[in-house]
């Protein structure tokens, strides 16, 4: 039998023009030899949040505090403490390098000594380099290097658009190699975790974040282990943290972090991180639905009964369904009309086009 292996050797190839143009290619392994490596049985870094090794995205709109918990995140590694001080999300303690293109170093100092950084400092390297352009091989190599030199195993990114050096996010074969290039840091078992922002929901959208709403989405959802999105609970003051993919496990389930500021007994500021609880599957389906009623209103009104039937599809029930419907009238993002006995509901329009949507709606019952 002729040897395969001996039939493709570049070796045994002539044509010099197609031997330099796979010089980049990395050469296949079997899989005997991928079969034989040993890999680290711990897939994280943080439970559930940040893997080993790999990508995370953490994404949220300006001002809602994704600083403040990758920073409370990357002082929980560097400690090797639980985060948030709670049970479920234990961290593996590593050297972590937070690489911030955004704050001036005072107002990390002030953040940094508000969460303790000090307790950390030991594992905890920091660099503020403004010009940390990530699509220059140059500073790919740069970054390389502090991470082999100081023995970094997490590396957080703030933000993907400050080190992106002017990547058209809407652009998917931009950034797609972007993310590419990235690759063997994650074989070499770093993890990297990004600091993103998300396009503001419009009002017909619900609050709740969902993967579409980030820039780029669809190629940058591709390339990561993970993505949180965080939004903050005007209600009660917290931040919502909503999962969006794992790739390593099930997706959890939305939870809830409190930020508190209290003075020290030094009379320093301090502000402390705590887990607020997973948010009950009532009151994210209720969200949910909230998300969806405007869009089932898009093209017509609907009755009750019609909008209870479109919500039961997504696998929401009666009692969400109508906790939803309250709370968007009262917003004023839909309006309620009587047709016949039941409620009639529709997005807001002028009192012409109302009244034709209702008789439209009359006539094709009719039928």
């Amino acid at each position: 039998m002729e040897n395969r292996e001996e039939k493709y050797s570049l070796d045994a190839c002539d044509d010099t023009e197609f031997k330099s143009s796979i010089d980049f290619i990395p050469d296949p392994q079997k899989w005997a030899v991928i079969n034989k490596k040993i890999f680290p049985e711990q897939r994280w870094r943080i439970k559930n949040l940040i893997p080993y090794e790999g990508f995370t995205i953490l994404a949220g709109i300006s001002g809602e505090c994704k600083t403040w918990i990758a920073m409370e995140m990357a002082k929980s590694i560097a400690c090797g403490v639980d985060f948030l001080g709670h049970e479920g999300f234990p961290s593996m303690q590593a050297n972590v390098l937070y690489l911030d293109m955004e704050m001036s170093q005072q107002e990390f100092q002030r953040r940094g000594r508000q969460l303790s950084f000090e307790i950390a400092e030991e594992n905890l390297f920091v660099t503020n380099n403004c010009d940390f352009n990530l699509n220059d091989d140059l500073k790919i190599m740069e970054l390389k290097s502090i991470i082999k030199h100081f023995n970094i195993s997490v590396v957080f990114i703030d933000t993907f658009r400050a080190v992106a050096g002017g990547l058209r996010e809407e652009k998917a074969e931009e950034v797609r190699k972007f993310l590419q290039q990235f690759k063997s840091f994650k074989d070499e078992g770093v993890s990297l975790v990004f600091l993103d922002h998300y396009r503001k929901p419009n009002n017909f959208e619900g609050k709740i974040p969902k993967k579409e709403h980030l820039f780029g989405s669809v190629d940058k959802v591709a390339s990561i282990e993970i993505l949180l999105m965080v939004k903050t609970d005007e209600s009660d003051n917290s931040v919502n943290i909503y999962q969006r993919k794992n790739r390593l496990d099930k997706e959890l389930d939305p939870f809830k972090i409190y930020l508190k500021d209290e003075i020290d007994q030094d009379q320093q500021k301090k502000t402390k991180l705590s887990f607020g609880g997973f948010i009950s599957t009532d009151e994210n389906k209720k969200d949910q639905a909230k998300a969806v009623i405007p869009f089932l209103l898009t093209d017509t009104g609907l009755t009750r009964k019609e909008i209870l039937k479109g919500l039961l599809d997504e696998g929401i029930g009666e009692k969400n369904a109508s906790d939803a419907l309250r709370e968007l009238d009262k917003a004023g993002i839909i309006e309620v009309n009587k047709k016949g006995r039941e409620n009639y509901y529709l997005l807001p329009k002028n009192e012409e086009l109302k009244e034709r949507e209702i008789n439209n709606h009359e006539e094709k019952n009719l039928f």
